[in-house]
């Protein structure tokens, strides 16, 4: 179990290394997958916030992925009370 949790960890930031260098620009995608890529522009933008808050904190790199994901999931539920208000 421990194995698997650290090896998700890593895969998570690896993945998060790829996926900012390669942002796409939702009105570059097709119409009908505009809706995801949003979604997830949003959330790479989320994740890239995190991890230069993690950064000005000065947070260690062994708790850098925990770190990120609750910021991560903190930011998510901040945004959907803003727009449940409107």
């Amino acid at each position: 179990m421990r194995a698997f949790v650290l090896a998700s960890i890593v895969v998570f930031s690896v993945n998060t290394v790829f996926a900012l260098e390669n942002q796409l620009d939702p009105s570059k995608v097709a119409p009908q997958y505009r809706d995801l890529a949003e979604k997830r522009q949003a959330e790479l933008i989320r994740q890239k916030a995190c991890q230069a808050r993690a950064e000005k904190e000065k947070i260690v790199r062994r708790d850098l992925p925990a770190y990120v994901l609750q910021c991560m999931d903190a930011a998510e539920k901040a945004e959907q009370a803003v727009k449940a208000k409107k």
